[in-house]
């Protein structure tokens, strides 16, 4: 039960602070690049920027599938908590997330 709350209640609010930085960081109106100018209107520029990474972040097939993939992972948790002994778990849990990680680079 733990582990199932884990990956479905706070799997979908990591997921959706994932998204919405990522939104915020890369094409979101209003914050631009690195080296870029922040513009004269700046204060709508930063709303619409916001709202444009909160609407993306909120998109339920995108939060769907990340909840898919991620019950994928269900059985790394249940290894971790069954199996890993307790000063191996940082380490199992280290290389289970690079794999996560992946995962999650291909949603945007």
């Amino acid at each position: 039960c733990k582990v199932f709350l884990d990956q479905v209640v706070w799997g979908c609010i990591w997921n959706f602070a994932y998204l919405f930085l990522m939104n915020i960081a890369t094409d979101s109106p209003g914050f631009g690049y690195i080296g870029e100018g922040l513009g004269t209107d700046l204060h709508i520029d930063l709303y619409q920027g916001f709202m444009s990474a909160f609407a993306k972040a909120i998109h339920w097939r995108i939060h769907l599938s990340l909840l898919y993939e991620g019950l994928k992972m269900l059985p790394m948790d249940i290894i971790c908590y069954w199996l890993v002994p307790l000063k191996l778990r940082a380490v199992w849990v280290a290389c289970v997330d690079v794999f996560w990680v992946t995962i999650l680079s291909q949603y945007d």
